[in-house]
């Protein structure tokens, strides 16, 4: 079994700040298209509430966001589980009180 090597999200450009202050939720955001929205979201200015099943990676996730100026938070979550979601939204609100933006990346 051959295992794949996650891309780098490298070369961004210096931030235009379109997302400035907005909260963004991204499902699937541990990894390929979720992951790099949610870097460059980020370095948008947006707030991001990165979820996926993968708690490791999603931590990773936010570490590098963090890294780099960025804010947000981890919430580990199975989108085919209606409970998951609801835990998602309530601790997004929780957090910053609004949702500006979701993008649902998780493949089902």
């Amino acid at each position: 079994m051959t295992v794949r090597k996650e891309p780098e999200v490298t070369g961004l450009k210096p931030s235009a700040n379109r997302l400035k202050d907005k909260v963004v939720i991204i499902t699937g955001a541990t990894s390929g298209i979720g992951k790099a929205s949610a870097i460059l979201f980020a370095h948008e200015g947006g707030k991001v509430v990165l979820s996926g099943r993968r708690k490791e990676k999603g931590e990773a996730v936010l570490a590098a966001i963090r890294e780099n100026g960025g804010e947000g938070i981890f919430v580990q979550a199975d989108v085919t589980k209606e409970e998951d979601c609801q835990r998602i939204v309530k601790e997004t609100m929780d957090t910053y009180g609004r949702i500006d933006c979701l993008f649902n990346n998780a493949g089902v």
